[in-house]
């Protein structure tokens, strides 16, 4: 990069390249009548002329979610309602016991009730089919959760021990004497007649030892 001569950067300062500015977008306000009201009470108090479309800003509200309260347990187990039905000439008032039924028949006694009794109990009280659809989902993932947490135990608590089978003793096999062959007993003499060494001569006492006298010969003949 050439760097510049000093002509040049006296006529880049006397005549500057033009600088591109950017606007930044416009945003809605807080209280945005309340914010061009104020402001033009200030415009016209200095007497500068005020242009509302210059600061004005449209925008579509918000919409509010609505937020809808799930479905709860109205009606607890364990009481009778009055189902009241009406007509212009008279009123019939029904007791309904089905949750009173359900709670003394099965929870009372720590029990699960089926969920088709139990769907028809709600259903009798007015709950909607939402409602019940979730409750037959609940007790379809109980269900599962119960299998797997008895599958757990029976495999991790209540193992079994394999019990070792006992194994029955062999029996013994009793020892078959063999009868001696009379041919053994020689060829037992014989190994140990080999045994004996053949320059022992051992004399017994019994026997008379003989003992030559000692001839003496001379070259002297005897006259």
């Amino acid at each position: 990069m050439r760097r510049p001569t000093l002509e040049e950067l006296v006529e880049s300062v006397k005549k500057p390249a033009l600088t591109s500015w950017s606007r930044p977008p416009k945003l809605p306000v807080h209280r945005q009548e309340d914010y061009l009201r104020l402001l033009r009470k200030n415009y016209e108090d200095y007497g500068v002329e005020f242009d509302e479309s210059k600061f004005r800003v449209d925008c579509d509200p918000l919409e509010i979610q609505k937020f809808e309260e799930p479905e709860a347990m109205s009606h607890p187990f364990g009481q009778l309602y009055l189902n009241l039905t009406y007509t212009k000439t008279k009123v019939k008032v029904k007791i309904n016991c089905a949750l009173y039924d359900i709670h003394e028949k099965y929870y009372a006694v720590g029990k699960t009730p089926p969920v088709k009794a139990l769907v028809q109990a709600l259903k009798t009280v007015g709950y909607s089919d939402d409602f019940l659809k979730k409750v037959i989902k609940g007790c379809d993932e109980n269900k599962r959760f119960g299998k797997k947490i008895w599958k757990y135990l029976e495999t991790k608590l209540f193992k079994e021990e394999k019990k070792k089978k006992a194994k029955k003793p062999k029996p013994k096999k009793e020892p078959v004497e063999d009868e001696e062959d009379p041919g053994d007993e020689d060829d037992a003499d014989s190994v140990a007649d080999d045994d004996e060494d053949p320059f022992d001569m051992d004399i017994d006492e019994d026997d008379e030892f003989v003992q030559d006298e000692d001839v003496v010969f001379s070259d002297i003949d005897e006259d």
